[in-house]
């Protein structure tokens, strides 16, 4: 298990006393999870998964002294670097140390070894004129991460409103085991085109409870000669944009309180 030095005394310093719960909460995490050099690649999935914080990660960080970023991207993928980390965890490094040779080589990985060597700001570039110490661009970009987060919430809340909701309904009963890349763009496209609504969510929630109150749609319609059908609706199915239309139209509205197709109710495609 690796161990790192901590700095008991920040508790004291104004810097670090004046942010909020989830600041500090957020510093100790980056002090956790820095490289060797100081740097990490912004994960924010990551990040809240652990942490639990819900404010938009440029927000936290904007108040916490000595983080800049190597990179203009200041969003997943870029580059945060605590400028203070490495004189503080290992002093001055020696190359005839072998325990600070890894460090030598992270530091080289991140472009920061000739800044070092050289007692150079690395991160000067992006000081003051950073988008992340603009206001103007650090509203828009807090924005732009709540609006993601509103979206990714909605996308977990129609997951589990089929779980919950339509799956218990359908022959089989099965759950879906896990929200895949493709289920998650098959919501997003769904909820787009909601857009307009007060709410997206509450709106595709409407059109699949109709899937519930059709026999057809639950796999439990039998035809005329009594046999139950094999097929049923599931989620990939469901969410496509076409059969998504026509349930939202009620073409799969059940032809008749017994459940029981036609050769009529066969012909408009409902067996």
């Amino acid at each position: 298990m690796s161990k790192r030095f901590t700095d008991v005394k920040k508790w004291e310093q104004a810097w670090f006393r004046k942010l909020s719960p989830e600041e500090k909460l957020t510093f100790i995490f980056l002090c956790d999870r820095v490289d060797q050099s100081g740097c990490w690649e912004v994960d924010i999935e990551t990040f809240r998964h652990y942490t639990q914080c819900r404010k938009p990660f440029a927000e936290l960080v904007c108040n916490i002294k000595g983080i800049s970023f190597l990179t203009e991207n200041q969003g997943d993928g870029g580059i945060l670097f605590l400028q203070d980390f490495v004189n503080f965890q290992y002093g001055e490094l020696s190359e005839r140390c072998p325990a600070h040779k890894p460090i030598f080589k992270t530091l080289a990985k991140n472009g920061l070894l000739g800044a070092y060597q050289n007692n150079e700001n690395p991160f000067k570039k992006y000081n003051e004129n950073t988008l992340l110490n603009t206001l103007p661009n650090r509203v828009k970009e807090n924005e732009i991460d709540k609006e993601k987060d509103i979206l990714k919430e909605q996308v977990y809340a129609v997951y589990d409103f089929w779980n919950a909701e339509i799956a218990p309904h359908i022959s089989g009963g099965e759950v879906l085991q896990r929200l895949t890349d493709k289920r998650k763009k098959l919501i997003k496209s769904r909820l787009e085109e909601f857009k307009g609504s007060d709410s997206p969510l509450v709106e595709l929630k409407n059109v699949l409870i109709k899937i519930t109150s059709s026999a057809f749609l639950c796999g439990k319609a039998r035809n005329v000669g009594g046999a139950q059908q094999s097929w049923k609706a599931d989620f990939e199915w469901a969410m496509k944009s076409s059969n998504f239309l026509k349930i939202k139209e009620g073409k799969y509205s059940a032809p008749t309180s017994t459940g029981l197709l036609t050769n009529e109710d066969h012909k408009k495609g409902w067996g």
